[in-house]
């Protein structure tokens, strides 16, 4: 038997909690997606470098 105030309950999806991640994901990648040929851009110029 547990020490708790609450009884415990069974895991079940809470689609709220889905709901909110998948906007931030989808968010930051409407966000980031414009900035990839610039990081691209950056990475492929310190790789020739060889810095």
């Amino acid at each position: 038997m547990t020490r708790s105030a609450t009884s415990p309950n069974p895991a079940k999806p809470n689609l709220g909690m889905n709901a909110i991640g998948l906007l931030l994901a989808a968010g930051t990648l409407f966000l980031l997606l414009p900035l990839a040929p610039f990081i691209a851009a950056i990475w492929l110029v310190d790789k020739l470098r060889g810095d």
